[in-house]
């Protein structure tokens, strides 16, 4: 049987598809809801062990992994280079952003033109992949640089252990106004009745503090729709 469930996953069915598979086989009645489940658990388990595998244990060695790659129109992901690193420090991160750039140029004879870049609120990143685009780039204005709203979310979700959750929903709305701001204007307007409503509840002036000083103000303010191009996603977390 459970040769017959290994055999399945790698023929890209789905594991709650398996059981319906099993069934037309004879394994067992249509009824057995015990060994669906058994079965289920099963499949998802060894499709996650082979996926974990491959890349030569480098999670158990603690060496961090850089994946660069192009998405088509499609969303698919291309990959183009795999770097393994002694560490995420800036200066190794440069040598990472710079091999891509060189490909480019030695294939195309041309220099990149960055106008937007999208990351998490990690500085040593932002800090190469700033210093590779002055110093090799010669482009005339700087990229603008957005940060990941799925990023924003994750780091909110964390803020609210410490908030009553009868308070939630309050935190949440006004997130989500602010990210969906389609003007400068409109973006002041609304940080300013989302503060304001914060503050108004004391169980929520820690929140409101934390929230102002990492998303508002500083490095990772460039969140919201308006300042996202046009079909361009607001997020880097998705599958592309």
């Amino acid at each position: 049987m459970k040769r017959f469930i290994r055999d399945k996953v790698k023929d890209k069915l789905k594991p709650s598809h398996i059981p319906n598979a099993m069934i037309d086989a004879g394994f067992f009645s249509t009824d057995a809801l015990d060994y669906k489940d058994a079965v289920k658990r099963y499949a998802y388990n060894y499709r996650t062990r082979k996926r974990q595998q491959r890349p030569f244990k480098l999670y158990s060695a603690r060496f961090p992994a850089i994946i660069i790659g192009i998405s088509d129109a499609r969303r698919q992901f291309h990959p183009v280079a795999f770097f393994i690193m002694s560490s995420t420090q800036q200066s190794v991160l440069e040598v990472v952003f710079r091999k891509p750039f060189d490909l480019y140029r030695m294939v195309t004879g041309k220099l990149a033109v960055i106008n937007y870049t999208m990351a998490d609120a990690d500085i040593a990143q932002r800090n190469a992949l700033g210093a590779v685009i002055r110093q090799d780039r010669e482009q005339p204005a700087p990229p603008v640089h957005l940060m990941c709203f799925f990023h924003v979310m994750q780091n909110v979700r964390k803020y609210l252990h410490s908030v009553p959750p009868g308070l939630h929903s309050l935190a949440l709305q006004h997130v989500y106004k602010i990210h969906c701001a389609r003007s400068e204007v409109e973006l002041d307007r609304r940080i300013h009745e989302t503060v304001q409503d914060w503050k108004a509840q004391p169980s929520l002036c820690d929140f409101e503090r934390r929230f102002s000083q990492q998303w508002l103000v500083g490095r990772f303010t460039r969140w919201q729709c308006f300042v996202t191009p046009a079909g361009c996603a607001k997020t880097n977390n998705q599958p592309c």
